[in-house]
């Protein structure tokens, strides 16, 4: 998790093969080189704003649209420097700077970030304050993986682990 091009030097040099840039390639201009050069794999989160400030302005006049604008804009930076489209993958970045009706919506138009983008899409939903009102993890996790996300970052590794059990023997994947 990084945004800083010297942090992510420092562990691709130590061997590390994927980036988690969670701000999309918005920061420094030579981060999509770098990720190239040592043919890593990079996740690009959408987020606004920063963690300070981020959560004051989470107005969209297309939420969908945007997230996918700009996702589309980092992951073409992310091609033309020479990242093949499987290492690529994109974070529709539930929780940062998105009310939680954009939560909700981001998670059911995932089949449509997936299908526009043409990408693997990674879901983060572990501890984030818009699972309440009765909502759990594991169901929201299970949302996301039937919507087509193919990576749930979590920290709950054993609840997840069985959520994507589940997932599998319900499509008859075992």
């Amino acid at each position: 998790d990084t945004s800083k091009i010297a942090v992510m030097r420092e562990v691709l040099k130590k061997g590390i093969r994927i980036i988690n840039d969670v701000h999309a390639m918005s920061g420094d201009g030579g981060i999509p080189a770098l990720i190239a050069e040592y043919q890593a794999g990079v996740i690009l989160m959408h987020s606004r704003g920063n963690p300070a400030d981020m959560q004051k302005n989470t107005q969209y006049t297309d939420l969908i649209g945007e997230v996918v604008g700009a996702l589309r804009s980092s992951r073409d930076r992310a091609l033309l420097a020479g990242i093949d489209r499987g290492d690529i993958v994109v974070d529709p970045g539930i929780g940062f700077g998105k009310s939680a009706e954009a939560n909700w919506e981001l998670l059911r138009a995932l089949p449509q970030i997936r299908s526009e983008l043409r990408q693997e899409v990674l879901v983060g939903l572990s501890r984030k304050s818009f699972l309440q009102d009765g909502a759990s993890m594991p169901a929201a996790h299970l949302a996301a993986l039937a919507g087509g996300a193919r990576i749930l970052r979590a920290h709950d590794i054993i609840e997840t682990k069985q959520v994507i059990r589940t997932f599998e023997l319900w499509q008859g994947k075992l």
